[in-house]
């Protein structure tokens, strides 16, 4: 379907009078304003958190009315809509950050607070795709993601340095489940808290 710029004037304007509107007038109850910025073009990652947030809000997640508990990927792309925070592109560049920096540190996760029996070595990983599997928690909001990925991943003895599982030399599909939560103290947005490789 394509949209003409009729269209998007008209939408543009509905929105600029819901986000001057009182809160509660938005047709949610309890909603607060939209600030501007939500029809601008979204850009990957960090730069986009910060175009669209919904203020005057206490509970961000109840301005959906799609299933948390069956289809939470749906419903944060159903507040992207309100809040850029909530754009695909933003949490995929917080898993992609984490992602580099296991890279850079020698391949080892010693570098966060997530601790592994025996060292989880990540080189050269490269992310397919990224999916919101389920709300963790409301306060602070945090999300479990599954994530496709790429790359040479093995695991090694902490004393001996033996590769235990893996290959260290070959390049296979991994998957992960992160723990994404949301950060409004830094620009990042979201933080990688717990890692799994399955």
């Amino acid at each position: 379907m394509i949209f003409g710029f009729a269209g998007l004037d008209a939408v543009r304007a509905c929105l600029a009078s819901a986000s001057q509107a009182p809160a509660g007038d938005l047709g949610v109850a309890g909603a607060g304003r939209v600030r501007e910025g939500l029809l601008r073009p979204r850009l990957r990652g960090e730069g986009q958190a910060g175009k669209t947030a919904v203020t005057g809000v206490s509970d961000i997640l109840s301005l959906t009315g799609i299933s948390w508990s069956t289809d939470a990927d749906r419903a944060v792309g159903d507040l992207s809509m309100l809040d850029g925070r909530f754009d695909k592109a933003v949490p995929e560049a917080a898993v992609e950050r984490f992602l580099e920096e296991w890279v850079m540190n020698d391949g080892s996760l010693d570098f966060t607070s997530v601790r592994t029996v025996d060292r989880t070595v990540m080189r050269d990983a490269v992310v397919r795709s990224v999916t919101v599997r389920t709300l963790v928690s409301r306060d602070p909001i945090v999300f479990r993601v599954a994530v496709d990925a790429e790359g040479v991943c093995y695991e090694v003895d902490r004393r001996s340095e033996q590769v235990l599982r893996g290959d260290a030399r070959k390049r296979r599909p991994i998957t992960f489940a992160f723990d994404l939560r949301r950060d409004d103290t830094s620009t990042k947005a979201w933080t990688v808290i717990a890692a799994d490789v399955q």
